[in-house]
């Protein structure tokens, strides 16, 4: 009689995607895990802000409306943006940053210090007013009507 080979258990092995070593110099992680994000964080490529060019500041109608959307904090008047410190932040953000009931809701770690970070503190710095918006249902339909002026 003929017997059938002896099935062999096959298993699939993760392997951890090799991460590249970035310098850490005068980086601080919260925790010791977060260390271990940094080299993915730097390889991401970030949109940084920019302050709008002296000429689109010149043109009323465009300020205007940045003004009435309450936006003009966000392109103009900008310090310069420390890179690094900017994914330092990213790094430290907690996984439950995000939850009421965690310790560290709203909390970054930055430089070893704890930082409040919300949307109120955010709403605070480019002077909009903190108030809740009402959800307003609109359908494609009156949103396509009022964007091409019926």
């Amino acid at each position: 009689s003929i017997r059938p080979p002896a099935k062999k258990a096959m298993s699939a092995k993760k392997i951890a995607p090799e991460v590249e070593d970035f310098p850490c110099d005068n980086v601080s992680f919260h925790l010791a895990s977060y260390a271990q994000r940094w080299g993915i964080i730097c390889k991401r490529r970030f949109s940084l802000e920019r302050e709008l060019g002296k000429d689109i500041l010149e043109c009323e109608d465009i300020v205007s409306l940045i003004k009435a959307a309450g936006l003009i904090k966000t392109v103009w008047g900008l310090d310069s943006c420390y890179e690094k410190l900017v994914r330092e932040f990213i790094v430290n953000i907690p996984v439950g940053c995000d939850n009421p009931l965690s310790k560290e809701f709203q909390k970054v770690f930055v430089r070893g210090k704890c930082v409040e970070f919300s949307p109120s503190i955010i709403n605070k710095a480019l002077e909009n007013p903190d108030e809740p918006h009402p959800d307003i249902e609109v359908s494609d339909h009156v949103v396509c009507k009022t964007i091409t002026a019926n």
